[in-house]
């Protein structure tokens, strides 16, 4: 068991269970989680139904793996590249759990660079159980060679959330650019601002039990940080969203008498007796938030409202949409398993 106490704990109701079977109650929480649940925010504010199915929007017989896909394209492409670098990733292999984190991080601001962690970090946890690799001294560069690879074919697979985030973030820069900070309401009507503003720092010289430290003291210098605005709005707009998505789960689920929950961040937990009930109410929840609010149009609404007449052409129309229909959620059978 790589989780012993949660082994334990089943152990234990287990236990109970054959005991006395017939009025034993399981207390256990039972969780379903999103298939990469940044993504599927993503794709349902551009109503994408490519990226949709990719992440489980749409109903299919048979659950669709992100992150298997994108190995497999970055399989193809290496096919497509006579280096020896490329000939060493083919003989390596690139499985899907190479390419999970970056795909997890993308929604969330990961750049290309974080990749080459990632990978990096992948290629020791590999070795560590085993298995060796054939780059020698080269991680660094065989990893940074991969993660390129990796980064084109996320925006391949599921190119909404590229699509979305690149629109984010130049309308960042342009409200920043104006001196303004940016703000924006969830759908829950929570309002958000997000003004990071530039740092100083200030070395000063002390001495502390006869010893001399030079330490920095960090000062904001009231003006705004226009990488810090642009970095940051794709990860704290998404994560306003689905914190909004949890929100109007647990109003929902109140309603059908679920009082339990065990939440963490897109892992929806109850008891095993209420969790079918649960996962409908996600559901439900999910559809009626992306039915009742363009939360894209309306954030570019605001940008419109607040910045100077002569400075809206800056502001491009959100990317276009595609032909998802939101209410096929409410059949997808792995939208949270």
């Amino acid at each position: 068991a790589d989780k012993p106490f949660q082994f334990l704990a089943f152990c234990k109701e287990w236990e109970g269970f054959c005991l006395d079977p017939k009025n034993f109650k399981s207390s256990l929480p039972v969780s379903a989680d999103g298939s990469c649940n940044g993504l599927q925010h993503f794709a349902a504010m551009l109503r994408s139904e490519t990226t949709g199915k990719e992440v489980n929007l749409i109903p299919m017989e048979e659950p669709q793996d992100i992150y298997q896909k994108v190995a497999d394209t970055v399989t193809n492409k290496l096919k497509t590249i006579e280096t020896d670098l490329a000939t060493k990733w083919l003989e390596y292999g690139v499985s899907r759990s190479c390419c999970k984190r970056p795909c997890m991080v993308l929604p969330y601001g990961g750049k290309q660079y974080s990749f080459t962690d990632f990978v990096v970090n992948y290629i020791i946890e590999q070795r560590d159980k085993g298995k060796e690799h054939p780059f020698g001294d080269d991680v660094f560069k065989a990893s940074t060679f991969l993660a390129k690879l990796i980064w084109h074919s996320i925006s391949e697979v599921v190119h909404a959330a590229t699509d979305a985030m690149a629109w984010l973030q130049k309308s960042a820069r342009v409200a920043c650019s104006a001196g303004l900070p940016i703000r924006w309401d969830t759908p829950c009507n929570f309002p958000v601002l997000q003004a990071y503003q530039e740092v100083r720092s200030n070395q000063v010289e002390t001495k502390l039990l006869g010893k001399v430290f030079k330490p920095r003291v960090y000062s904001n210098t009231g003006k705004l940080d226009r990488n810090r605005q642009a970095n940051g709005i794709s990860p704290n707009f998404v994560h306003s969203i689905d914190a909004s998505h949890l929100m109007i789960t647990l109003d929902v689920a109140q309603q059908l008498d679920i009082y339990a929950f065990a939440m963490v961040h897109d892992s929806y937990g109850t008891h095993a007796a209420d969790a079918e009930a649960m996962w409908g109410a996600l559901r439900t929840a999910f559809v009626e938030m992306y039915k009742q609010m363009d939360v894209l149009e309306e954030f570019r609404d605001y940008l419109l409202e607040v910045l100077p007449k002569e400075r809206h052409k800056e502001i491009d129309p959100i990317p276009k949409k595609g032909n998802l229909k939101i209410d096929d959620v409410l059949n997808s059978s792995f939208f949270f398993a």
